[in-house]
C-alpha cells in the first residue's frame, strides 16, 4: 500500500539518489494514493471478474488462484523490459508501476468490449462462450469422460459434425454459421449433447478431431 516503502526507505527517490539509471519497479493495490491494500479475492471482486465467473443459476465464483496478482505481475514485467529498453537508448532509469484493479479491469478483454460497444452488463455463462459456439462448452460422453471444444471456425465445426456423425446438422441454417450458432446456442448445445452422450470413447474421439485440426481437449485433473 502507498507510503510503506517511503516509511522503509526503499522508495525510488531513495534509490534514485544512489543510482540515477535504477529501474523501480512497484506493484500497489489501486494506484496512486488510494491508501487501500490490495488483496486479490477483493480486487476480483470490486473489478467485475468475480461477477462473470459461475454457473448461471448460482452465486459469482472466485477464481481457485491468485489470477489478479499473476495477471498484474506480468504488467509490471512489461514495464521493466520497456524500461530496460529505454534505459540501453537514453541511460535513463524509470520507476514503474502496476496495480491490481488496473491490470484486473484491463484484462477484461473482449467481456468489457461487448459492454462498451452494446451496454450489456456480461452475466455468468458457466464455461459458455458469450459469441463464440461452441467454445469452452463442458460436454459428457458416453463413457462419463469430460471434454471441451475451441470450435473457432465453421470449418471446424462441420468437421466435428462429421466425426460424431450428424452431417445434417452442418448444413442446417440454424448451425450452419457462428452466428446462427449463438443464437440457436441451446438447441446446437443440446444436440451435440445428444451426439457425445453416443461416444464410447473419449480418447478415440479425441484422436480423430486432433488428426482434423478440431480444437479439443479432455477436461483433466491435476494429476
Amino acid at each position: 500500500k502507498p507510503g510503506d516503502a517511503k516509511k522503509l526507505q526503499v522508495d525510488y527517490e531513495s534509490f534514485k539518489k544512489i543510482n540515477p539509471s535504477v529501474i523501480y519497479g512497484q506493484i500497489s493495490g489501486y494506484g496512486g494514493e488510494d491508501p487501500r491494500s490490495g488483496l486479490d479475492a477483493v480486487i476480483q471482486a470490486e473489478s467485475g471478474l468475480q461477477y462473470m465467473n459461475g454457473d448461471p443459476s448460482g452465486k459469482p465464483v472466485k477464481m481457485p488462484l491468485a489470477m489478479v496478482d499473476l495477471l498484474t505481475a506480468h504488467q509490471l514485467k512489461e514495464g521493466d523490459m520497456t524500461s530496460l529498453l529505454h534505459r540501453e537508448r537514453t541511460g535513463e532509469g524509470s520507476f514503474v508501476e502496476a496495480d491490481l484493479m488496473g491490470s484486473a479491469v484491463s484484462s477484461l478483454a473482449n467481456q468489457a468490449t461487448g459492454y462498451l460497444l452494446r451496454g450489456i452488463v456480461p452475466e455468468r455463462m458457466g464455461s459458455d462462450h458469450p459469441s463464440i459456439v461452441p467454445y469452452g462448452t463442458i460436454f459428457e460422453c458416453g463413457d462419463s469422460k469430460m471434454i471441451v471444444f475451441g470450435v473457432g471456425a465453421d470449418h471446424q465445426f462441420q468437421r466435428l459434425c462429421e466425426v460424431l456423425q450428424i452431417e445434417d446438422m452442418s448444413s442446417d441454417e440454424r448451425f450452419r454459421t457462428n452466428r446462427a450458432r449463438v443464437l440457436n446456442r441451446e438447441t446446437c448445445i443440446s444436440k451435440l449433447r445428444d451426439a457425445l452422450s453416443r461416444v464410447t470413447d473419449r480418447e478415440v474421439l479425441l484422436e480423430k478431431l486432433k488428426n482434423l485440426s478440431v480444437p479439443a481437449a479432455g477436461v483433466n485433473k491435476m494429476d
